[in-house]
């Protein structure tokens, strides 16, 4: 396969405020390295007590070959949605939201062209005209999919997969939690994640998990509802978020109409 790239560690110590291995999600701080056309990559791990790493991505970015950028400079050029990184920090609330997700990742509010450590998150009129005493929060997602870590398998879930509401709820924020009753909320988050938003109807969520932990559907009664329709047990979109703006829906079977 053509001469292999010089090893290298993933191998950096993690800063005291992040997420610990307890939590089910930590984060490692990757190295460059160089590939040239033939080389090979390839990622290995040991397991040290128990504990365990997990690879969400690997990004590669090619670097532009100057002559051909000089020739083709009036070709267009594919686009991607690129991950995120510390050259690409997002300085405004209106580019976090993705599909109802709030990437907290590579956000730099102070403009110090870092990625801030420490994100306040400002939820205001915080009102409801609904008969049900619902609750709602954020919960802590892995990626872009909504993927959780199980706390019973260890193993991670995705929306739609056997079990990940009560999976999910499990990854909830508590500084994140509110009531209809709630006028505003200003919480301090103190790790770079992804957040996805979700609904208790009828209820809260300690409620919840006394009167539905198999998490069946309940008609008129206490369900839990998620950002991803899959991962809903009514199969519909109960969650709408627009131009910094959270709708939550609470009846089984109605959903928002899209």
């Amino acid at each position: 396969m053509g001469e292999k790239t010089a090893s290298f560690n993933f191998d950096q110590d993690l800063p005291d405020s992040w997420v610990k291995p307890s939590t089910k999600t930590s984060r490692v701080a990757m190295e460059s390295v160089q590939l040239k056309s033939g080389d090979s990559f390839k990622i290995t791990g040991t397991s040290n007590q128990g504990e365990f790493a997990r690879f969400d991505y690997v990004e590669f970015s090619p670097i532009p070959d100057a002559a051909k950028s000089s020739v083709n400079s009036n070709s267009p050029t594919p686009q991607s949605t690129p991950m995120p990184t510390e050259n690409n920090l997002a300085s405004q609330p209106s580019e976090l939201a993705i599909n109802g997700i709030i990437n907290l990742r590579n956000v730099d509010f102070d403009g110090d062209g870092k990625a801030d450590e420490k994100v306040l998150l400002i939820l205001e009129d915080i009102s409801s005209t609904a008969s049900y005493d619902n609750s709602a929060g954020f919960y802590q997602v892995l990626d872009l999919d909504g993927t959780v870590i199980d706390p019973v398998t260890n193993q991670s879930i995705q929306p739609g997969e056997q079990g990940y509401e009560i999976a999910a709820l499990n990854q909830r924020i508590t500084q994140l939690e509110f009531a209809k009753n709630n006028q505003s909320l200003s919480p301090e988050v103190n790790e770079r994640i992804f957040l996805a938003p979700y609904s208790l109807a009828n209820g809260n969520l300690e409620e919840f998990l006394v009167q539905n932990s198999t998490d069946n559907l309940n008609p008129g009664g206490l369900n839990a509802y998620l950002t991803f329709e899959n991962g809903n047990l009514d199969s519909l979109q109960n969650l709408k978020y627009s131009d910094n703006s959270l709708g939550l829906g609470d009846s089984t079977e109605v959903g928002f109409l899209r």
